[in-house]
């Protein structure tokens, strides 16, 4: 990782860690990556290698389903709605992401792009999980007006 790499990357930590305060203590850091929970989404923040300079923010939606033209066309039809996140399929995949140049990241550009995308990725998570044979990274909360078993 070059300088301005890993000036980025600890940039990235501190706009993470100030903008959730407290409930930083759920993110787990390792380099130039940040991984939480969002829901039933596993989401990461990232610094890109390269010029030029990007971080993005990535959320695995759905896990284990096919490619089909159906859900190719659901995930077009999400791209169609979505101002700021794209989705697409990779290698059983649905992914939600949204990249921002370094010089746009700050605490609440940063912290608006990861809403954007935990917003979309649990929006369609276990609807496209359910209608694909797929699975949420993580299962959805049980609902308060569910027994529980």
């Amino acid at each position: 990782m070059g300088k301005q790499s890993e000036w980025l990357a600890a940039y990235v930590e501190k706009c993470m860690r100030e903008s959730l305060g407290d409930d930083a203590d759920f993110l787990h850091f390792c380099g130039d990556v940040i991984a939480y929970r969002s829901g039933t989404a596993a989401c990461i923040v990232r610094v890109e290698p390269g010029e030029p300079a990007m971080v993005r923010v990535l959320a695995k939606a759905v896990l284990g389903v096919r490619d089909s033209a159906k859900l190719l066309r659901e995930l077009n039809e999400v791209n169609t709605r979505s101002l700021v996140a794209n989705t697409w399929w990779n290698e059983g995949e649905v992914i939600v992401e949204c990249s921002l140049f370094a010089e746009a990241v700050g605490v609440e550009t940063l912290e608006q792009a990861c809403l954007h995308v935990n917003d979309v990725a649990n929006d369609i998570g276990v609807g496209m999980a359910a209608m694909y044979d797929g699975a949420t990274p993580y299962p959805p909360f049980a609902n308060d007006s569910e027994d529980a078993a």
